[in-house]
């Protein structure tokens, strides 16, 4: 599949911290979801205090995949470049995300917010994994 039909095709946003449920900005979604499943990525995760930052890495970062009706996905996605800042703050790209359910393994695209800075230079706090491997923000 090319770049242009994965970019057409994704109708997913893969969230780790202040966008998931229960956080402090769940309501700014502008489209509600078709559903929102648990989901990984690949990466390390830094705590800056107020929000976490996601860079690349080999670590299991935990989340959300919201998935959305293709003609919310446009909508949704202009009102969250605005909330991270983009492209100064986070960096909006596609990347595979693993789903976490019983069985096989499925991966979907998804568009994902990483932090555009180095983290290492902030004095952020590299979140370590817990006993299973998996990182998650917690505020």
């Amino acid at each position: 599949m090319g770049v242009a039909s994965v970019l057409s095709a994704c109708q997913s946003i893969f969230v780790y911290g202040t966008l998931m449920r229960g956080e402090c900005r769940e309501r700014v979604w502008p489209c509600p979801p078709q559903e929102v499943l648990p989901a990984r990525i690949c990466g390390v995760l830094y705590d800056l205090g107020e929000y976490p930052a996601l860079i690349g890495g080999y670590g299991w970062v935990e989340g959300e995949l919201w998935v959305f009706a293709p003609q919310d996905v446009q909508a949704t996605l202009s009102v969250l470049d605005k909330i991270e800042d983009t492209p100064f703050l986070y960096v909006r790209t596609i990347s595979q995300v693993q789903l976490i359910r019983s069985g096989p393994q499925e991966l979907r695209f998804a568009f994902v917010y990483v932090y555009a800075n180095i983290c290492d230079e902030l004095g952020a706090r590299l979140i370590l994994p817990d006993n299973k491997g998996v990182i998650r923000w917690k505020r």
